[in-house]
């Protein structure tokens, strides 16, 4: 069998191939992104709209209604916490009016850490060349522009077209860096994550290089702290 988003009119749709033959699943919702078979091949995982918002679900394969397992909107790195509060928080509002049902922003933030000062500094530079690469990239321009970055944006998208990596992450100032990138040693991560985010998100996906036996545990540390901090008030949106 084997699983496909196709366009059909103004949308798409999931379908699914059995010896020859094509069975529409998805009916009433709105597919968004790529479809992922579960791993014993009873559902499709894909991303859409119902009714009630956006979400993860899961379609049975041999048909049924799909079934929403996460209720949340997963927002990307390049939103930073002011965009995040002033771009993203009023477009959930007006998007959700009129739904009183449960709903999640998750977030994976750009983050430079390590165990030292040295270390921090090197994967800091790390962070400035992706931020660069961000900032170049038209798809995410509206985070940019709104803080006032086109013209850094028109530069690095000219310098990217010429290859001139390092001459990017040159052009990432240290206020642009830390306005957009979480920087902290391990001990202070999720702390700094909270501070920035807490208020925010509902979610976080946090992950570092596990290149030492202790790195593993560090990460298990950070996962609690920010685990056991208290949820974001829905009043917030």
């Amino acid at each position: 069998s084997v699983a496909l988003v196709v366009r059909e009119g103004a949308g798409r749709e999931l379908q699914v191939f059995r010896e020859g033959a094509a069975r529409t699943l998805t009916g009433e919702l709105e597919i968004e992104g790529a479809a992922s078979w579960f791993h014993d091949g009873s559902s499709i995982a894909i991303g859409g709209s119902d009714s009630e918002g956006a979400g993860l679900f899961l379609v049975p394969s041999d048909g049924g209604p799909p079934r929403c397992v996460v209720r949340e909107e997963a927002i990307h790195p390049v939103c930073s916490p002011t965009y995040i509060a002033e771009v993203v928080h009023p477009a959930v509002r007006a998007g959700r009016r009129d739904s009183s049902g449960a709903f999640d922003i998750c977030l994976k933030p750009l983050i430079a850490t390590g165990p030292d000062e040295e270390t921090l500094r090197l994967r800091t530079e790390v962070a400035r060349q992706r931020l660069a690469f961000y900032v170049s990239t038209p798809a995410y321009r509206g985070a940019f522009d709104h803080l006032g970055l086109s013209d850094l944006a028109d530069e690095l998208a000219q310098l990217s077209k010429r290859g001139q990596w390092d001459a990017m992450a040159s052009r990432i100032g240290d206020d642009v860096l830390s306005h957009w990138v979480t920087i902290a040693r391990y001990d202070e991560l999720a702390d700094r994550l909270l501070e920035r985010f807490g208020a925010l998100i509902d979610r976080v996906e946090v992950s570092i290089p596990l290149e030492r036996p202790s790195d593993r545990a560090v990460l298990r540390d950070a996962v609690k702290r920010l685990s056991e901090a208290p949820q974001r008030s829905p009043a917030a949106l």
